[in-house]
């Protein structure tokens, strides 16, 4: 069995996590005292497809380029009593749209289909009966933007 670098570092991460820090200092503005306090948390995940890909959720032209191909007119009838190509269409397997399926044809069992990184930051500045709180975050999702599709 072949472990990749990133799942090993990651099993590593879980089990020996870091610990959390906090920055506090004190400062003085105009003579009034100023406390603040800094907070910063680091997160990273991993997501796998634990399934095989589901045809029933792949769209029929995906996995049947020709199911409206040549003499069945792109599942369209040409008069109303022409009703064939669409029947055809409604019995070929699969789901009836190719908009939504992007997802389940891009991994196979067993893919990574993300790896978040996400980085959080909290800022509290306390000056007399007055204070500020700002919390800023940023995050990146490397796998879903390195896909074929």
């Amino acid at each position: 069995m072949r472990v990749s670098k990133g799942l090993l570092l990651g099993w590593v991460l879980a089990l020996f996590p870091l610990q959390g820090m906090a920055i506090t200092f004190d400062f003085d503005v105009f003579g009034n005292r100023v406390d603040a306090v800094i907070n910063n948390a680091a997160t990273f995940g991993y997501s796998w497809r634990l399934h095989d890909q589901a045809s029933d959720l792949i769209g029929k032209s995906n996995l049947d380029p020709n199911v409206c191909g040549d003499q069945f007119q792109t599942c369209q009838g040409l008069h109303r009593l022409q009703s064939f190509p669409a029947e055809r269409l409604a019995a070929a397997p699969g789901a009836p749209s190719i908009n939504f399926d992007d997802g389940n044809l891009n991994y196979d069992k067993g893919d990574v289909t993300q790896a978040p990184f996400k980085l959080t930051q909290d800022i509290r500045f306390l000056f007399g009966n007055y204070g500020i709180f700002t919390v800023q975050s940023a995050f990146t999702i490397t796998s879903i933007t390195t896909t074929s599709r």
